[in-house]
């Protein structure tokens, strides 16, 4: 659930931030700001709990996938260094701003993903009666020769 609701904040913050490059200079009044960030905030909600409610195996990889990706492509475009990528991929997470933040808690996040994905997939293979993922032994035949 807490990937559900970095990815839906991440979300958010890119629509508002293109909203806000578009309408440069214009006036905000309080009460439709407010109202429309209720109006954000209650999809995202539904939207994280219909997305939570079905989650299968193959959703938990995908969310992994696009949690790695989109973590890191946030933690590039936040960065106070435009050369970081002449170092090593691991200075991203060297900077004392947002673009660290981000970086540190994508990296720490996916390794606790990928942790309850592997629970999940030692489920799915447990609770399956011909499961496609770890299927029964192989028994293999005895390679004796007979003579």
């Amino acid at each position: 659930m807490i990937v559900h609701t970095v990815l839906a904040v991440l979300a958010t913050l890119v629509v508002y931030l293109v909203l806000d490059r578009g309408f440069i200079g214009i006036p905000i009044i309080r009460f439709w700001a407010t109202s429309l960030m209720a109006v954000t905030i209650g999809l995202a909600a539904y939207l994280v709990y219909l997305s939570v409610s079905r989650m299968t195996t193959q959703r938990m990889s995908s969310l992994l996938m696009s949690f790695v990706v989109i973590g890191t492509f946030t933690s590039m475009v936040t960065t106070p260094d435009a050369d970081w990528w002449s170092f090593h991929f691991s200075h991203l997470g060297t900077f004392w701003a947002l673009s660290g933040a981000v970086f540190n808690g994508t990296l720490i996040a996916g390794g606790l993903l990928v942790t309850t994905f592997a629970v999940y997939l030692a489920n799915t293979c447990t609770r399956s009666s011909t499961p496609a993922c770890c299927g029964p032994p192989v028994r293999r035949a005895s390679s004796r020769c007979s003579s």
